[in-house]
């Protein structure tokens, strides 16, 4: 509020949008003996075509949308009771506001581009029992989406499936 020292949110709806874009996708089951391949990668090009209350935001990139963003997963399974399985996951940075004002991306409320890769192996024993092992962002990379994310996590798992 102007002169203020009071906060204020509030939520807008934009008139108009438009979002071009391509999506290449696959999944190739056994690319390799004991090997699954799979991913996407995404361009989009998202914008506010019309928008009366905030005519600045015309334009502008839509909020929460990210021009580019990809994945890529490989399984692989050496016998048929463990699986070993890599992911990369990638986003090129999005806004939050309207009108594109947030530039900054890597504080609190911010948001970063990211590539982060996790990584997950699965022993199954017998019909109900399995053993999982993982780490979620190898790198431990630093990357905020309006809140710092977790770096590096790691997680064991004793599963029993009735």
């Amino acid at each position: 509020t102007p002169g203020s020292a009071t906060l204020v949110s509030y939520v807008q709806n934009i008139g108009q949008t438009r979002a071009d874009g391509v999506e290449l996708s696959f999944n190739f089951p056994d690319a390799l003996p004991s090997l699954d391949l799979s991913g996407a990668v995404t361009f989009v090009d998202a914008r506010i075509t019309d928008n009366p209350v905030l005519p600045a935001s015309v334009g502008k990139q839509t909020p929460q949308v990210p021009r580019w963003r990809a994945t890529l997963v490989a399984t692989w399974r050496p016998i048929e009771t463990f699986s070993f399985t890599a992911a990369a996951r990638y986003s090129d940075r999005v806004y939050a506001t309207i009108d594109n004002t947030d530039i900054v991306t890597h504080t609190y409320q911010g948001f970063d581009a990211y590539l982060v890769i996790d990584l997950r192996a699965v022993w199954t024993l017998g019909d109900r029992w399995s053993v999982s092992a993982g780490i979620d962002n190898l790198a431990g990379r630093d990357y905020i989406l309006f809140h710092p994310f977790p770096q590096r996590s790691m997680l064991v798992e004793l599963k029993y499936a009735y």
